[in-house]
C-alpha cells in the first residue's frame, strides 16, 4: 500500500441543469431542491470549497450518480441566501477542474472524493520578462526546473534540478525599504497549488504570524501530504500568474457552454 498516494478531497456537490462553470468564472444561480440545500449545509466542514458539476441530460429532476458528468470544477463559495420567493441564490468562483472517483453519499445530498487532474507542465508568470517551467517526467516521478528556457543546475550534484513536490502559494508581494526589498503578504490565510506525481490540487495555506509555521491544508482541511524527497516552494501574486493547460480529455466534451455572470441559472430539482 502507498501511503503517500495522491490526495483524493471529500466535497459536497452540487448538480447543475444547463449549466457549466468553469475555472476563473464568477457564476450565480437558484437552488430549489433539498439535495443542493443539503449540501450547502454542510458546506462549513469543507472550507467553504464545494464541486459543481452538470447532469448529462438537463431535463432530469431527481438524478442519480450515475447521471453526472465525471468531470467538474472545483469552487469557492462566495455567498449565498434565501430567496423571498424560496429557494436559494448562490454564487461561487471556479478554481481549477476536478474529477469524481468516488461517491461518498447519495441520498441526502451528493458527496464525493475528488482527484486532481492531470497537469504535466505549469509555468509561474512573475513579471513579463520572467517566468519559469515546472515539466513533469513521468520516468522519474518528478519535475524539472526550467528558468528562462534553459533547465536549471543543482549547484550541490551538478545535475539538472528537481522536485519531487512542488508548492506554488498564492501572495502578493510588495516593495518595502529603501533598497526595494520585496515583502510577501504571507501573514493570513490564502491559496495555492499542489503538484505531485502528475496531478494537481489545490490547496489552502494560513501562518498566524511572523514566528509561526505555514501550514498547508487541501479544501477537506487535513494537513498537506508530501512524497518523500525534495519539495520545492514558489510563490507568485495571484492565481493567474500560474499558467496550465488541462488535457483534452478532461473538458468533458458535452457538457455545455460556460455561463457568465448574469441571469442565474436553474439546478436540478433532486425532490
Amino acid at each position: 500500500m502507498d501511503i503517500y498516494n495522491i490526495k483524493k478531497i471529500n466535497m459536497p456537490i452540487i448538480a447543475l441543469r444547463g449549466i457549466t462553470v468553469f475555472p476563473d468564472t464568477t457564476v450565480n444561480f437558484d437552488i430549489d431542491s433539498p439535495k443542493s440545500a443539503r449540501a450547502l449545509e454542510v458546506l462549513s466542514d469543507k472550507n467553504n470549497m464545494i464541486f459543481v458539476v452538470s447532469q448529462k441530460q438537463a431535463d432530469l429532476l431527481n438524478p442519480k450518480a450515475e447521471d453526472l458528468f465525471e468531470y467538474g470544477t472545483i469552487c469557492t463559495v462566495e455567498q449565498f441566501g434565501q430567496m423571498p420567493q424560496g429557494g436559494i441564490r448562490i454564487l461561487v468562483d471556479g478554481k481549477m477542474r476536478g474529477r469524481i472517483v468516488e461517491f461518498t453519499e447519495t441520498n441526502d445530498y451528493f458527496e464525493a472524493n475528488i482527484e486532481g487532474l492531470d497537469v504535466k507542465e505549469i509555468t509561474l508568470n512573475f513579471n513579463n520578462r520572467y517566468k519559469t517551467n515546472f515539466i513533469y517526467d513521468e520516468a522519474t516521478g518528478k519535475y524539472k526546473y526550467i528558468r528562462q528556457g534553459q533547465p536549471v543546475i543543482d549547484e550541490a550534484t551538478g545535475q539538472e534540478f528537481d522536485t519531487d513536490n512542488l508548492v506554488v502559494l498564492f501572495q502578493k508581494g510588495v516593495v518595502a525599504g529603501p533598497k526595494g526589498t520585496l515583502k510577501m503578504a504571507n501573514i493570513g490565510s490564502g491559496q495555492g497549488l499542489l503538484l505531485q506525481k502528475g496531478k494537481l490540487t489545490p490547496i489552502n495555506w494560513e501562518k498566524e504570524n511572523e514566528d509561526a509555521r505555514t501550514i498547508l491544508k487541501y479544501p477537506d482541511e487535513t494537513e498537506v501530504k508530501f512524497y518523500p524527497g525534495r519539495t520545492f516552494f514558489s510563490i507568485v501574486d495571484e492565481e493567474k500568474d500560474a499558467v496550465y493547460q488541462v488535457p483534452e480529455s478532461e473538458t468533458q466534451a458535452g457538457e455545455g457552454n460556460a455561463s457568465v455572470n448574469q441571469d442565474p441559472a436553474k439546478v436540478d430539482s433532486q425532490k
